[in-house]
């Protein structure tokens, strides 16, 4: 296929069109103006289109040749931002990070930390994501994922580092009207095999998927992350394990209240990971700047 537009010519026409003549226009782009002549005449051609309207001593725009210039500006831009792009890169400046976050931390935690970034690194796209289980570390074994912050470590293909950031507790939550809420001793596995379990659904697609806190519970619904699991709760929909950095000020409002059980979940770690061979300055610094408060 032959390209009959260059960028050379779309310099050309942005400039006619800001000088309003084709001297001027020369003479800011450093060219004759017959050169100038004959890159909008072979575009003309090229294009079987007439793009300036030569009459009088301004050179305007035809309703093609406006359209052409306002898509081509569009292209001109993107042009400069793939150049600066590739720069960046030859220097070790990634042009895009994705990082994958498991549904247990809120992303609202991260925002503060993201600002940082963004103001460090403009330039760098940042991607955010959200997975839940196997799912996160998933990401980063199908390469997905530049960076990921997980629960429990899985072990994954390839080779990758770890770093361990905190340990989080969870609490089996229900509603203040909920009958455990008024119990004093431990609830016990029969008892909450009769209650509805709220539960997060595992994101992999080809990882072996897995439940947190319950064994296949008799009456169940599964959302696929935390933030809809604890509304489900605090509307009294089921009851689950939750995160207690997560539910803090529901706890403290009385929205939500802890029990003890005879079977409590066990605490979970959280890993920063990331691929050995990524070196970019942009992951470098997440690696260096990412805390996670139990």
């Amino acid at each position: 296929m032959t390209l009959r537009l260059n960028l050379e010519a779309l310099i050309a026409m942005d400039a006619i069109d800001r000088h309003k003549n084709f001297a001027d226009a020369a003479r800011a782009l450093h060219k004759v103006p017959s050169a100038l002549t004959y890159t909008i005449q072979k575009l003309e051609q090229d294009l079987d289109v007439l793009i300036f309207d030569r009459r009088g001593h301004r050179a305007k725009l035809t309703p093609a040749g406006m359209h052409l210039l306002k898509e081509g500006r569009k292209l001109l831009e993107q042009s400069a931002v793939i150049c600066d792009e590739t720069k960046h890169i030859a220097h070790g400046r990634e042009a895009q990070i994705t990082m994958a976050v498991d549904t247990i931390i809120s992303i609202e935690t991260l925002i503060p930390l993201i600002k940082k970034f963004h103001t460090a690194f403009p330039t760098i796209k940042l991607r955010i994501q959200e997975h839940a289980l196997n799912g996160t570390w998933e990401t980063l074994a199908d390469n997905r994922a530049d960076i990921i912050i997980a629960a429990s470590h899985q072990q994954i293909p390839g080779n990758y580092q770890l770093k361990k950031l905190a340990k989080i507790a969870f609490s089996l939550c229900v509603t203040p009207t909920h009958p455990f809420a008024k119990t004093q001793k431990p609830i016990t596995t029969e008892e909450l095999e009769k209650e509805t379990i709220i539960l997060i659904a595992d994101s992999s697609m080809h990882f072996t998927p897995r439940t947190i806190g319950f064994d296949t519970p008799l009456k169940s619904i599964t959302f696929t992350t935390m933030e809809q699991k604890i509304h489900a709760q605090t509307e009294g929909l089921g009851i689950g394990f939750l995160p207690k950095s997560r539910i803090k000020h529901l706890l403290k409002d009385k929205s939500l209240i802890a029990v003890p059980t005879t079977h409590p979940r066990p605490p979970a770690d959280i890993y920063l990971a990331w691929r050995n061979n990524n070196t970019g300055i942009g992951v470098q610094w997440l690696v260096e700047h990412i805390h996670i408060k139990a």
